[in-house]
């Protein structure tokens, strides 16, 4: 992430909890840019799919974290 030209965004699209508030997950899309080798910025845009799970105590663990590119 220290890498020169390095930026990451993400925007939620939807979240939804199980009723038991257990597990949730969100989609979403985001937009990652890094330099190629001769230091031009290269862009992918891209969605996300998160799955959560509630741990003992309230927090929330990030079960599976996968995302899905078109480039």
């Amino acid at each position: 992430m220290g890498t020169p030209g390095f930026a990451l965004t993400f925007a939620p699209t939807k979240i939804e909890v199980s009723r038991a508030s257990d597990v949730a997950y969100d989609l979403g899309e985001y937009q990652l840019t890094t330099n190629d080798k001769k230091g031009k910025p290269q862009t992918v845009k891209a969605k996300y799919v998160v799955v959560w799970g509630k741990q003992p105590g309230g927090t929330w663990k990030a079960l599976v974290d996968t995302a899905t590119t078109t480039q």
